[in-house]
């Protein structure tokens, strides 16, 4: 018999998800496959994750045409 192991959030991996969740109902994070698509900062050049909205390292709000 198959083992029916919940999903839990990539980030914060206490939480229970149900089976198709697509983001984190506590954190908002996608749970979504990793991909390797990365965006660069316009203001500091720091490469940060795809989902991002404030860039990892300055805190820069990217624009909405790199979100």
């Amino acid at each position: 018999m198959k083992s029916r192991r919940r999903q839990e959030c990539a980030g914060t991996a206490s939480v229970p998800l149900p089976r198709a969740a697509k983001f984190c109902p506590e954190c908002g994070k996608s749970q979504l496959a990793a991909t390797n698509i990365w965006k660069m900062c316009p203001s500091c050049d720091t490469l940060t994750e795809s989902d991002a909205v404030f860039c990892t390292s300055c805190n820069e709000r990217f624009p909405e045409s790199l979100s």
